[in-house]
């Protein structure tokens, strides 16, 4: 068993070294005079803030960690060429953070559902998506499979409830995917043009779970490439499978009728 522990605390290292021609190392720090903030500019022009207490250097790993996690071989990796949000459509973004992938489709899609629930994060989406508050929606709620004021919980069936046009749904929820979708099943079953990125790697069971519960809802489901060592899950509580799936891309299955 310690041998394991070792093997897997080197790997760790291993898998976190970059390299000096890291591609994605040249991220643009600027800052907001009038807000006193800081923000990174995105390679769609778009400004990114950080949380108020966040330093420079701490945004700008952000962003290289993000740039890293959709890199063309990584298990995080949400979209594929085609399997995206596509123009006109609607994106849902569930687990947002800064919202990075949010704001780099926004001028594709026609509206956004940005879900949020660490509140130190609403200022940074707030000021991010000023100039476009008239398709952005920002909630600091945790989906969940209710809605439960006390809970601060809301389920996205009681908000996206237009199905006629085409929809993305990217979920990286800490763990509680499961109960995200569970708290969408009328619109996993009535949407004839959806597509979900889920995140699943938080938790042991959180591919198989997710898998069958789409599955059950007439989806095609396939893995992202790759495994993920989930080494954020308490190091010295780690438990098999150590290297898990990243990411789960569904499609609703051609040809299905509404339930």
């Amino acid at each position: 068993q310690h041998y394991i522990t070792i093997s897997l605390f080197l790997l760790l290292i291993i898998c976190n070294t970059r390299t000096k021609n890291n591609p994605y190392e040249n991220v643009r720090i600027e800052f907001d005079d009038k807000k006193k903030l800081n923000y990174a500019v995105l390679r769609n022009g778009k400004r990114c803030y950080g949380k108020r207490n966040q330093t420079v250097e701490e945004i700008k790993g952000n962003i290289i960690n993000l740039e890293f996690e959709q890199d063309l071989n990584s298990p995080h990796r949400y979209y594929m060429d085609d399997f995206r949000p596509v123009e006109g459509g609607i994106f849902c973004d569930i687990g947002a953070a800064e919202a990075k992938e949010a704001l780099e489709i926004l001028d594709i899609v026609d509206e956004e559902f940005i879900f949020e629930c660490d509140p130190e994060w609403i200022e940074a989406l707030t000021n991010s998506f000023e100039d476009h508050m008239d398709k952005t929606h920002i909630y600091n709620k945790f989906v969940s499979c209710e809605t439960n004021e006390s809970k601060n919980t809301i389920a996205l069936d009681e908000i996206i409830t237009d199905y006629r046009k085409p929809l993305f749904i990217k979920i990286d929820a800490e763990g509680e995917e499961l109960n995200v979708l569970q708290g969408m099943q009328k619109l996993l079953q009535k949407h004839q043009d959806v597509k979900v990125a889920v995140a699943v790697y938080h938790t042991d069971k959180g591919a198989e779970q997710c898998k069958k519960y789409l599955e059950k809802l007439d989806f095609q489901c396939e893995y992202s490439d790759g495994y993920m060592l989930f080494y954020y899950d308490k190091f010295w509580n780690f438990r098999s499978p150590y290297f898990r799936r990243g990411v789960i891309r569904a499609t609703k299955k051609s040809g299905d009728k509404e339930q």
